[in-house]
């Protein structure tokens, strides 16, 4: 293939990738065959927006040298990998999708593949020993996962999905479907211990796998929380309040009578943490289910350690007595931009909206995650050293080139 018509599908697929939803900000990485030795991949840290062709890498997968100033991504070896042992492969994609990497945190890979998917998958989706990200134990565990299996993907554990194809339709094609197959894993799971009977939604199954292994909690007044979004006012002293509905807001510059019960937490939050820009609420069921069991989340996953940090704490807001409640969310929050209420769902703060957003996407994700790991029982989280350097590198790093 021509290299700048390989470097433009790369840069397509990118975009391609964010608006489906299998990868975030720079997480995840991609590459395209352009002869038996060379292949050109993703960049290191850029933000997939605002790639242009002289970003894009080219590798040389015989001594992994490269051309040019720009760092290529740090999982090109496992690119390389594939390419190497998987002739028929010409392109790859490396995703942090959500229902892969909630099952590749379970430390099991996937068995059993539904007899219609076993043409792209095989009889099951091996799972590579962990490593931590661009490192060659991580290589050598992918080696071994490939060597595993006759289909297009492989888990790795506590990081995400590998899958490949014959070009890039293909490789988004088993992406999508390896989603299904991991969704089917977890819920074939529920059936297996909890109920032969599945949930109709994914709020209702999620509460039912929370409800069956959780029963010494506190209730919690779900609705004692006024949920709204907020926002720092840059030219000014004050911040405002964003009113669910979307059409009003609430403009804070000091205390007032009648102002939203949330404008007291925001307020003690913005004093301590200038850092905080932008809050979002997260209200989705498995926040709220996780946010019942009522203790910290750790990291099972490296995004999760890399963007939120070594957990993220569980505290009761309580709606009579804002101000207490308040200090003691900040307080919470502290060196991190997650936040769980109890029974209520999730705090989740950046230095502006993507950065919010990009909190919330790994929170949803980390809950899914630990929602699974409780109906496989195999509930193992990232050892604090390892969450704490990798959070250090991705600051050092990577968050200054979103």
């Amino acid at each position: 293939m021509d290299i700048l018509e390989a470097k433009n599908l790369v840069i397509e697929s990118g975009h391609r990738l964010k608006e489906t939803g299998l990868i975030a900000r720079t997480w995840g990485n991609i590459s395209c065959r352009v002869s038996d030795t060379h292949f050109v991949i993703t960049p290191s840290g850029m933000s997939y927006d605002r790639l242009t062709p002289d970003d894009i890498v080219l590798m040389d997968m015989r001594d992994m040298s490269y051309e040019g100033d720009v760092k290529p991504s740090g999982e090109k070896g496992i690119h390389a990998l594939v390419y190497k042992k998987r002739p028929e492969a010409n392109f790859v994609i490396h995703t942090h999708q959500e229902h892969a990497s909630a099952v590749s945190a379970l430390r099991g890979g996937i068995v059993d593949v539904a007899p219609e998917l076993q043409a792209r998958f095989g009889v099951r989706v091996p799972l590579a020993n962990y490593g931590l990200p661009g490192t060659k134990k991580l290589i050598k565990g992918v080696e071994k996962a490939i060597e595993k299996t006759d289909g297009q993907a492989v888990l790795m554990a506590c990081h995400g999905a590998l899958v490949w194809g014959a070009d890039s339709q293909d490789a988004f094609t088993v992406a999508h479907e390896l989603e299904t197959v991991a969704k089917g894993a977890v819920r074939g799971q529920f059936k297996a211990v909890i109920n032969p009977v599945l949930p109709e939604t994914e709020g209702d199954f999620e509460d039912a796998v929370v409800n069956h292994f959780i029963t010494d909690y506190r209730p919690v007044d779900n609705n004692a929380f006024f949920c709204c979004d907020s926002r720092r006012l840059e030219d000014k002293p004050a911040f405002v309040v964003h009113f669910p509905d979307g059409d009003k807001e609430f403009s804070v510059y000091s205390e007032t009578r009648g102002e939203p019960h949330t404008a007291h937490l925001y307020r003690e939050i913005y004093k301590n943490r200038p850092d905080i820009k932008v809050i979002r609420v997260v209200r989705d069921e498995s926040v709220i289910a996780v946010s019942m069991i009522g203790k910290s989340l750790k990291p099972q996953l490296d995004d999760f350690a890399q963007l939120l940090g070594a957990d993220v704490r569980c505290v009761v807001y309580n709606n009579k007595v804002p101000k207490s409640s308040a200090a003691v969310c900040a307080r919470a929050l502290k060196g991190r931009h997650a936040l769980l209420l109890m029974g209520v769902g999730a705090l989740c703060s950046g230095i502006d909206d993507s950065d919010a957003e990009a909190a919330c996407m790994i929170l949803l994700k980390a809950c899914r995650t630990r929602i699974a790991s409780m109906l496989f029982d195999t509930y193992k989280v990232i050892p604090a050293i390892e969450a704490h350097l990798m959070r250090f590198v991705y600051l050092k790093k990577y968050s200054k080139k979103q």
